[in-house]
């Protein structure tokens, strides 16, 4: 299954083989909450607002660093880059990150 993330006609996708992220950021809810907050409504096509998407960036990065300190799972880290570099977008532009979700 895939996730599409939508802001002003921009597309990121997050594949199923990528949603094992959401399993390390829930291990640390206090840490990720808004990557938790994703998750949990992976199914009911979330929004995020720019400051919402503000957050989301500093969360990823986070999360990058915890699991990835040697850049050793080069996989994460591209997934973690490219929804940084949305959410990037997202803010810069002021806009609102839909999600939706092919199993709607």
């Amino acid at each position: 299954m895939t996730f599409d993330l939508y802001a002003n006609g921009r597309l990121e996708k997050i594949d199923h083989h990528e949603e094992y992220i959401f399993e390390y950021a829930g291990s640390n809810k206090e840490q990720f909450p808004l990557l938790c907050n994703l998750w949990a409504e992976f199914y009911n096509d979330p929004c995020f607002s720019a400051e919402e998407a503000k957050i989301l960036i500093s969360e990823l990065t986070l999360l990058n660093y915890t699991l990835n300190p040697e850049n050793k799972d080069k996989h994460l880290a591209y997934t973690l880059s490219r929804l940084g570099s949305f959410f990037s977008y997202v803010v810069e532009n002021k806009a609102i990150a839909i999600g939706f979700s092919d199993e709607r």
